[in-house]
């Protein structure tokens, strides 16, 4: 390190004499510049000699040209809670002034679920293998429209929902991969070569809407551990998964 800085200081004092300026140790380092032109061109041969029962090779092409439209709707749901006191022998339970009373029902076991779901998806490719050797060749294309641009485009609305818990969820998706690579046994080493090409030029939309929701004479509301409303909207307009797992 001190022979390193000896010879930027060297440099800065030879650069300042031939011009003719003084620097002095103070601002030795003020302008120092720095550049960097770095060129990778990998070259990778691969040569795999594998026994042809323990071998996956996969080449897919889809294209989509269009809108893609998911709906899901939700509304106006109403349950009933049924009286289940008989305490005067007449199947209700009297309160003051000889109103009927409905009991309170337990949320951990009574309270039931609306779920909502819309997915759209233009092209999906999903490839699962236990071959030490795989080979995959992908390529999606989400084009859109002849004279308009595409839309992919989901939507799950729940409206208007009285004693009952709500899963809303959207999903749209223009391209999507998923590569599940998981030998039975390794022998001669696992080899897994893949080629993507995702194209999109399609609007991606996924809406997840919520309203309404009235939840009235219930206990242990405050023990119930999945979320009473739940709300969710995915919009991805390329996705890769790849996963290799050792035996």
């Amino acid at each position: 390190m001190t022979s390193f800085k000896k010879t930027l200081l060297a440099s800065a004092a030879a650069l300042a004499l031939a011009t003719g300026f003084a620097i002095g140790p103070a601002n030795a380092f003020d302008r120092t510049y720095w550049t960097f032109n770095l060129d990778i061109d990998p070259c990778v041969d691969i040569n795999v000699n594998l026994d042809p029962d323990s071998l996956t090779a996969v080449e897919i092409e889809q294209t989509s040209i269009g809108d893609i439209s998911a709906i899901s709707v939700v509304k106006d749901i109403t349950v009933a809670q049924l009286e289940t006191r008989h305490s005067n022998g007449y199947g209700h339970h009297w309160g003051h002034g000889g109103n009927s009373v409905v009991p309170p029902m337990n949320a951990l076991t009574e309270l039931g679920q609306v779920v909502s779901a819309a997915t759209a998806v233009a092209n999906n490719a999903n490839i699962t293998s236990v071959t030490e050797g795989v080979f995959v060749d992908v390529d999606q294309k989400a084009n859109g429209g002849y004279f308009h641009s595409g839309e992919v485009k989901a939507k799950s609305i729940v409206v208007d929902i009285e004693d009952l818990m709500v899963d809303s969820a959207a999903t749209a998706v223009a391209n999507n991969l998923n590569l599940s690579v998981d030998p039975a046994s390794i022998i001669n080493g696992t080899t897994v070569v893949a080629n993507v090409s995702q194209n999109s030029l399609m609007d991606v939309s996924a809406t997840s809407f919520v309203k309404g929701v009235t939840l009235t004479n219930f206990h242990n509301i405050g023990s119930v551990t999945s979320p009473v409303i739940s709300s969710a909207a995915t919009a991805v307009g390329n996705n890769v998964n790849v996963t290799v797992a050792a035996p």
